[in-house]
């Protein structure tokens, strides 16, 4: 009876990590289309993310969520007729993601070290494009994040799994990594442990959590890169290729061709699409003369 009680009036104590559950992470690659739905029924899973930092400054992760309530008809004996809907449904709002950064043995961003006017604080500290008298930028905006919510959108029916999509490295986080000394030189690479908590609620506007899931992610610069030209022909392939990824810079290779069309644009794009071609390898280094006159040739 008391069973029967909390199911058909939804008094469910929040946060149960028995109520949600995340079981796995998916893989989606250009085999399965790109979709989170897959035709044929067979999914991929994957233990740990790869992020190459020279094509991409983003995340994506596809958690599987599974509902672990019951339906209340089967409980008890309610039938369609008798309720206007599944009460034990959860749709889900949004992901805590928790970020373990002592391990990645990172160092301090670049920026920090552009001071053109000599006087021993970095420019970026003393920018006031708005014109208030106040810098733009703190140290403060320069540090990464312990913790994020995310908000999503989703929805795990009843003894159901789903699949969400969840951005667990945002452009602004992706930006501070690739800025980070930790991963000037090329193939230079770390692990990012993150913790992923979904969120979601029930009919009555119950909430709901999952288990922490430990999800890692190597952050790389240039190791998801294939070369199927010559390096010095990279942004000026004579072919088409077929390496188009469904994310550049996440979990599969990308053609060197592809790499120098997503990375124009980008921070220190030019410095990046020299290391592409070889010309360097570490943004540090200068630029040769010679990365520069096929750069003037092709321009005109």
């Amino acid at each position: 009876m008391v069973l029967s009680s909390m199911l058909t009036t939804g008094c469910l104590v929040e946060n149960d990590p028995e109520v949600l559950y995340i079981t796995t992470a998916r893989l989606i690659n250009r085999l399965q289309k790109c979709s989170i739905k897959s035709a044929s029924g067979q999914v991929e899973m994957i233990p740990i993310g790869t992020m190459d930092l020279l094509q991409t400054n983003r995340f994506l992760m596809f958690p599987v969520v599974e509902n672990g309530l019951l339906s209340v008809e089967d409980v008890v004996g309610l039938g369609p007729g008798t309720l206007s809907g599944e009460p034990n449904n959860i749709t889900i709002t949004g992901a805590w993601v928790t970020f373990d950064f002592e391990s990645m043995n990172l160092k301090t961003n670049y920026l920090l070290d552009v001071d053109e006017d000599n006087n021993g604080i970095a420019d970026i500290l003393e920018a006031d494009a708005d014109g208030d008298g106040e810098p733009d930028v703190s140290l403060d905006d320069l540090a990464l994040p312990n913790k994020i919510f995310i908000p999503a959108a989703g929805f795990a029916p009843i003894e159901e799994s789903s699949t969400l999509s969840l951005e667990i490295i945002s452009p602004p986080i992706g930006n501070l990594l690739d800025q980070n000394h930790a991963f000037d030189e090329i193939f230079s690479a770390g692990i990012l442990q993150t913790k992923v908590v979904v969120l979601g609620i029930l009919a009555d506007g119950s909430e709901v959590q999952s288990n922490p899931f430990y999800f890692p992610v190597k952050i790389c610069r240039g190791c998801l890169v294939t070369y199927d030209v010559q390096p010095a022909s990279c942004c000026f392939p004579e072919t088409d290729t077929a390496l188009v990824p469904c994310f550049p810079g996440q979990d599969e290779s990308s053609s060197c061709s592809v790499v120098c069309a997503v990375l124009y644009g980008a921070d220190r794009f030019v410095k990046k699409e020299a290391m592409l071609k070889r010309y360097i390898t570490n943004l540090q280094d200068e630029i040769p003369a010679e990365f520069q006159e096929p750069q003037a040739a092709a321009a005109q």
